[in-house]
């Protein structure tokens, strides 16, 4: 635990000693690090989109296919024969 209390403390001293050279360091850095999170994000969301469109038209196509499969033939479509003999009951 002390040496939890003295890790804490010459942390602090240490940040507080540098304080002006790690705020310069900021000023310069952090603009180029957001300009490079804000493209990221830009890539990330035309990715997504991509993604979405690829899912919704799949989707879509699967969504056809299963209702081809299961909507009934059409009863006009089915030939009915009259003249088969019908099974002899028992």
């Amino acid at each position: 635990m002390i040496q939890f209390l003295i890790g804490a403390v010459v942390g602090g001293v240490a940040a507080w000693q540098y304080r002006d050279d790690i705020r310069r360091y900021m000023d310069q850095k952090l603009p180029d690090v957001r300009a490079k999170a804000a493209d990221r994000l830009e890539s990330l969301e035309k990715s997504a989109d991509s993604a979405i469109d690829k899912a919704r038209t799949r989707l879509g196509e699967n969504l056809r296919a299963g209702q081809r499969v299961i909507r009934p033939a059409s009863v006009t479509s089915i030939p009915r024969d009259d003249t088969a003999p019908r099974e002899q009951q028992r």
